[in-house]
């Protein structure tokens, strides 16, 4: 069975955020980023940038 979890939200500004969601299955797991832009538009990272 799949599954996600939001582990974190980090606020840029009150309009714009950046998720941390963990994606899981029985065999692997993975982190995605999810920057939301004013809610209109979504981008999804598997990567951070530091």
């Amino acid at each position: 069975m799949n599954s996600f979890t939001a582990v974190d939200v980090f606020y840029l500004r009150s309009n714009r955020t950046i998720e941390t969601i963990l994606l899981r299955n029985k065999r692997m797991q993975k982190m995605l980023f999810v920057y939301n832009y004013q809610g209109l538009t979504y981008r999804i990272f598997e990567t951070e940038v530091n």
